[in-house]
């Protein structure tokens, strides 16, 4: 069984589209935060009980929607909410990149972390691109991804980092397996209200890694540990991963009960 959550809240068409592509590979249990986390990082709720609420989404199929962040939900899940143990995570569809140093502030890539954390392989999938959300091509790789890591094999320590380009589907040239370079910023602080303002360089490049990556037309996949042991196993990946009906997200319905979970 694959779990799919993210960081966007449980209403993002990215959500939607993840779920309906990796239903066609295998069983599929939804359990999201119920706002946007963006940028939460991993964050963990300790001292207040976490709500969860039975949702349904746009498509009609139910789903699981937490006040507590990304990673929240992921532990949530397995704890013991579905009646099934997760065998995969997948995180996303995000809106926009997470590349170098982004994953250090990522709700996306903090709950494909907790699945690592609790002993399973996860994904982390990512749109790269700021002001158009086409999410069909990133829909479609991740369930040949999926597939390919069920019928394969993946070591339950493992974290893959996807991040799709934002182009027609012929434009993309293929997938490099990548290593996890450093994002360069450009904070500004802003007087006299001292807001910082947050400034990418040019083409948001980074020192080494995918980040040299970013304006050509191939999906990035990358490992958070890119010196770990499982790099040669990536390396020979790159060449084994290749229409999902449109369908528009629209706000999900709470269907049922409340209740709280309260951790000791």
């Amino acid at each position: 069984m694959i779990l799919v959550t993210n960081d966007d809240g449980i209403d993002s068409e990215g959500l939607l589209r993840l779920k309906q592509a990796l239903s066609d590979v295998d069983r599929v249990e939804v359990v999201a935060p119920n706002r946007n986390w963006t940028a939460a990082g991993h964050t963990k709720t300790m001292h207040r009980p976490l709500r969860i609420a039975e949702v349904t989404l746009a498509d009609g199929s139910p789903a699981y929607s937490s006040d507590g962040s990304p990673s929240d939900c992921v532990a949530l899940a397995f704890l013991g909410i579905l009646d099934e143990r997760p065998g995969l995570v997948f995180s996303g569809i995000n809106k926009g990149p997470n590349l170098g140093s982004d994953l250090t502030y990522s709700g996306t890539l903090a709950a494909a972390m907790e699945g690592v954390v609790c002993g399973v392989p996860a994904v982390a999938v990512s749109l790269a691109d700021s002001y158009q959300w086409d999410f069909s091509y990133a829909a479609e790789f991740s369930a040949r991804l999926a597939r390919h890591i069920l019928e394969n094999g993946l070591e339950k320590d493992v974290l893959l980092n996807v991040n799709v380009p934002h182009v027609p589907r012929p434009e993309v040239k293929g997938v490099v397996v990548t290593r996890l370079g450093k994002r360069i910023y450009r904070d500004e602080l802003i007087r006299p209200r001292l807001l910082l303002d947050r400034r990418r360089a040019p083409g948001w490049r980074t020192r080494g890694g995918h980040g040299h990556r970013r304006s050509a037309r191939e999906l990035r996949l990358d490992h958070p540990d890119p010196d770990g042991p499982h790099q040669p196993h990536l390396d020979r990946a790159d060449q084994r991963l290749e229409s999902p009906a449109v369908l528009t997200s629209r706000e999900s319905r709470v269907t049922s009960h409340e209740w709280s979970i309260r951790r000791p």
